[in-house]
């Protein structure tokens, strides 16, 4: 076997590790604090944010990058909206259960993803 291919076995056995941290890093550390402040009242930031985030998702294929990147579209659409409604009340659980529940969501898309694109062959 091959450099490569020792690579791709690699890559494939912790496709869900790799996952989970691309998507923390991809959607906590590579958000701009102009993309998190603004996502919720501008489709601008929000479409600039799911742009950034989604790219190197490109490297698990072209459909599970899109479908990752707007099912992530959708959530945030509705999760930033209410989460900023929550934080302005001043509802500090119900924000960051709000924040659970975006990133559950996110999470049951990407394992759903890897088990029909990644862990399907």
């Amino acid at each position: 076997m091959t450099y490569y291919d020792h690579t791709l076995i690699w890559i494939y056995n912790n496709s869900l590790y790799i996952l989970i941290w691309l998507h923390f890093f991809m959607d906590f550390v590579c958000q701009t604090d102009s993309m998190a402040l603004n996502k919720s009242s501008s489709n601008k930031w929000l479409l600039i944010h799911i742009a950034v985030y989604s790219t190197p998702f490109l490297f698990f294929g072209i459909p599970f990058a899109l479908i990752n990147g707007l099912s992530h579209l959708v959530i945030d659409y509705f999760t930033s909206r209410i989460n900023k409604k929550l934080w302005d009340a001043k509802k500090v659980h119900w924000f960051f259960v709000g924040v659970g529940f975006d990133q559950a969501l996110h999470m049951t898309i990407l394992l759903w993803l890897a088990k029909h694109f990644l862990l399907a062959f």
